[in-house]
């Protein structure tokens, strides 16, 4: 052989070996800005039940829950030994105390939803 390029390409695959890869998504978790208040609940921005039993969720950082708006975080998804398993994007959107989460739709007021 010439050189390593023409080894690679004259390569014969031993084996195929199926996998199963699933792609987890997040959901976006709504809390109200309040400097006094814990930290969210990690595993309310992924689908727990996606997961083995026994699984931990945690923030890789903390969350400013002291400021409105949307934050990105990232959730580390880890066996009950601490291995990790994942590390899913996510968002938390710290509210204004006076907004009004309606389904979906925010309404800063007062008032009922409607």
């Amino acid at each position: 052989m010439c050189c390593w390029k023409c080894w690679i390409k004259t390569v014969i695959p031993i084996a195929e070996v199926p996998a199963i890869v699933r792609v987890v998504d997040s959901t976006p978790q709504f809390v109200v800005a309040n400097p006094a208040k814990k930290q969210p609940e990690a595993k309310d921005s992924v689908t727990p039940g996606e997961y083995p039993d026994g699984t931990t969720f945690e923030y890789k950082t903390p969350v400013d829950t002291t400021t409105s708006g949307e934050k990105d975080v990232t959730v580390v998804v880890a066996k009950l030994n601490g291995q990790p398993i994942a590390e899913v994007p996510a968002k938390v959107v710290v509210v204004d105390p006076k907004t009004h989460i309606c389904g979906s739709r925010f309404k800063q007021t007062t008032t009922r939803c409607i």
